[in-house]
């Protein structure tokens, strides 16, 4: 049977995206009624976002169903199911008293709403032939986009419908824990397969683009309980717990210079044994970056920086000279050797280390699991991040944390422009440090190499 275009699927559709546009129309516009419905209702501002958002939660739940619905029901049949709950919601919240109800209301809403959105789409991929395909989802997007548009321009007054103090350093955290939930249970739900199935009428491209509204639905009424479950605890929302509970704590932590100390000398330990260091640095980098966006905003208001040595320090103890273990002293030590070997290795690792590149040291040396070069690897961080620490409170040191230099730049450069005279003063000792630290070291294996090459002449 030809599919064709007739002016009765036209008014299906259209009836299907009115009450589409109907429903997404009243969320959007809904916002604006807040500080009315706070003062009549007599409620908070965390009780009544609960309009829009148990709206937005009840569409989730019903739209991934729909072509469960669709298959069990007549189409005309859900049309006017729809209406009629759309319609029935609307009655509750114009003569309701009580908050409570007008949420009952809105749940109604939601459900009609949640039934016409999808049939429009469905009507669309059901019925129209496919060379009028894309013109008719054209009008069905702009039918809901239009509702999107016009809903927040209600003449009522002006509320602020999105924060953004937490799009610092106090949501960081809660934005890797979210990233990461989200992303885990893609993959879990993905694997089981929990998709949308369409017929095989559905073009390829339309299908694959619907599979996952199933998953994005759960996972959006899964984040949606959980906002609402922290609205009645004494934080009030995952931010401030999280950031009173996890955050604060491990920014106190990573601030304190024993404790940075400490984390750069795992990073090597574990660099010496084959692992590296930034399996140490995802961890805690961004906790220390939050204390770097803290630091800015301190320096922007004029007021002392609370994490100013932790910033230096992390400087200093990262792979700012020569690489992962300061290894820029054991390239200068290496102007001393007397073996080929290690007058080659020079040649060859020289220029990378001095732009914080030593994976031809590390691997070419080699320094992993060479007992020979285990202690240097262990202590430089130790002695280096102690005798900063003290020359930062000697020479009353800062920094300019807006000044962020790729990891490249040579350590010296890096402490000259973003923390001065101080500063480079600090960076030459470090690498001075580094040299002595490294060189007795660097002695013993060079003079085993020198040994070697003598041993091989001979036999030759």
């Amino acid at each position: 049977m030809t599919k064709k275009v007739t002016p009765r699927l036209v008014m299906a559709i259209l009836s299907a995206g009115m009450l589409s546009f109907l429903g997404i129309l009243d969320e959007t516009a809904t916002t604006v009624t807040f500080p009315i419905l706070i003062r009549d209702f007599a409620i908070t501002t965390d009780q009544v976002q609960w309009v829009n958002t148990l709206v937005l939660l009840v569409i989730a739940t019903i739209v991934p169903i729909s072509s469960q619905i669709r298959l069990r029901i007549p189409t005309k049949s859900i049309f006017i199911l729809g209406v009629s709950l759309f319609i029935v919601g609307l009655l509750i919240d114009i003569v309701t008293p009580w908050f409570d109800l007008l949420l009952v209301g809105r749940a109604l809403q939601g459900i009609g709403t949640g039934i016409g959105l999808p049939l429009m789409y469905n009507i669309i991929l059901a019925e129209v032939p496919k060379e009028k395909l894309g013109f008719m989802m054209g009008i069905g997007t702009m039918i809901t986009a239009c509702a999107v548009a016009f809903g927040p321009h209600a003449k009522l007054t002006q509320v602020t419908a999105f924060g953004t103090n937490y799009l610092g350093s106090s949501g960081m955290v809660v934005a890797i824990l979210v990233g990461w939930v989200v992303g885990m249970l893609y993959v879990f739900l993905n694997k089981k397969n929990i998709v949308i199935k369409l017929p095989d009428s559905v073009p390829p491209n339309v299908s694959a683009s619907l599979q996952p509204s199933l998953i994005a639905g759960i996972i959006l009424v899964l984040m949606t309980l959980i906002r609402g479950a922290f609205s009645y605890t004494a934080f009030g929302n995952i931010f401030d717990c999280v950031t009173k509970l996890v955050q604060t704590p491990l920014q106190t932590f990573t601030a304190s210079p024993i404790s940075i100390i400490a984390i750069y000398t795992l990073a090597n330990v574990l660099w010496f044994f084959g692992i590296h260091p930034n399996m140490v640095y995802g961890i805690v980098m961004p906790i220390i970056i939050a204390n770097g966006i803290v630091n800015q905003n301190a320096f922007k208001a004029g007021q002392p920086m609370p994490y100013v040595t932790m910033a230096m320090l992390s400087v200093i103890l990262s792979s700012a000279f020569g690489g992962q273990g300061a290894t820029i002293g054991l390239i200068i030590s290496m102007f001393r050797a007397k073996s080929d070997r290690y007058k080659q290795m020079l040649k060859l690792a020289g220029v990378p280390a001095l732009f914080n590149i030593n994976e031809p040291l590390v691997f070419g040396m080699p320094i992993m699991l060479n007992p020979v070069f285990f202690l240097p690897m262990l202590f430089e961080p130790i002695i280096n991040g102690l005798v900063s620490w003290g020359l930062i409170d000697l020479f009353h040191a800062t920094v300019n944390p807006f000044i962020q230099l790729p990891w490249t730049m040579p350590g010296v450069v890096q402490a000259f422009f973003s923390g001065g005279i101080p500063f480079f003063i600090i960076a030459m000792v470090v690498v001075v440090l580094s040299t002595l630290i490294w060189f007795p070291f660097f002695k013993i294996a060079d003079n085993k190499a020198v040994a070697e090459e003598q041993k091989n002449a001979k036999k030759a």
